[in-house]
């Protein structure tokens, strides 16, 4: 993408001296993918009502970003504004703990073992934020978001925010269940009192059983795992990594990216793919299981941005 320049972009110059943003940004550096397009425009709020205030006069379409530990950027970046949501405030911590979207889900995880309190150990090992947890209801090892979540406060696309108790979501299998403009501004968790030596083991042994037969080389690029888990009743009760390694696909590759040997179920980058090698790879994984069993993997990683323009754009309709 060449170099944004705001004056020969009318829709930019309202923002361009706007505080907490900035221009032509990388997204790739920021992406546990380790590669992406860049950003037209990315804002970071200092506070709640910085961002709401942004919301107001911001007529661009928006994309809401966190971790990058969930997604594909296409090549093509993302036009509009991105907004990343850092940690704009104090915690607090309690039986009825209160964590600002922009934290990471680890830190959220020590903040409250360092005060006592269990609950939320499964989500120690899974990267991104608390936001995109609530937003996707993560989990992990026979747990998710939806079994301790007891509300979260949204924001609307208006800059007006409003309170959701849990039981008013209809949270399911990596969906959180909210509206589709509504951007997670904090989340409130029901935790029990514990001691924090305990709650370091369980942290500890949530780990070693998450990274059990999953030894990657240091710094390698991945979003985790890449399809969500079928329902069992079309599967034969198989998870995706099952139906990916039954299908040859474990080592598979295309351009720099490559199925990981360790785990089916992730897609890696070798050190120089592209997003479109790990889409096809992705889509080729797709075909060869449902061409193996009729079961069609549903992509947990969100792939997004515009699509590259050239001849990795040709190729991307062609094998699509």
């Amino acid at each position: 993408m060449p170099h944004i320049d705001t004056k020969s972009q009318p829709q930019y110059l309202e923002l361009a001296n706007y505080p907490g943003t900035s221009f032509d940004v990388p997204l790739g550096q920021y992406s546990t993918m380790k590669c992406g397009g860049h950003a037209f425009c990315v804002y970071s709020p200092k506070n709640v009502d910085d961002l709401a205030a942004f919301r107001r006069i911001n007529t661009l379409p928006e994309t809401l970003l966190g971790g990058l530990s969930n997604v594909i950027i296409r090549s093509g970046g993302i036009s509009g504004v991105v907004i990343r949501l850092k940690n704009v405030a104090q915690c607090n911590v309690s039986e009825r703990s209160v964590f600002w979207a922009g934290l990471r889900n680890v830190d959220a995880c020590k903040m409250a073992a360092s005060q006592g309190y269990s609950g939320m150990e499964f989500l120690i090992g899974i990267p991104g934020t608390i936001g995109g947890a609530v937003a996707m209801n993560a989990g992990t090892c026979g747990q998710e978001v939806a079994d301790v979540l007891d509300w979260v406060e949204i924001m609307d696309d208006c800059g007006v925010v409003t309170r959701v108790d849990r039981r008013n979501l209809n949270m399911t299998y990596r969906s959180g269940g909210l509206p589709a403009d509504a951007m997670v501004i904090r989340a409130c968790f029901r935790l029990m009192p514990s001691t924090q030596s305990e709650v370091s083991i369980k942290h500890t042994q949530l780990l070693l059983e998450r990274a059990k037969g999953v030894r990657l080389p240091p710094n390698v690029g991945t979003a985790g795992s890449t399809f969500k888990n079928p329902d069992p009743g079309v599967s034969d009760g198989r998870k995706a990594w099952q139906l990916i390694d039954a299908a040859g696909c474990r080592g598979l590759c295309h351009g720099g990216a490559m199925v990981s040997n360790e785990h089916a179920n992730f897609l890696i980058n070798k050190g120089h793919a592209t997003p479109e090698d790990l889409i096809l790879l992705g889509e080729n994984v797709r075909r060869r299981v449902f061409d193996f069993c009729g079961v069609l993997l549903e992509w947990e990683v969100k792939i997004i941005g515009d699509e590259p323009s050239g001849a990795n754009a040709v190729l991307l309709r062609k094998k699509n």
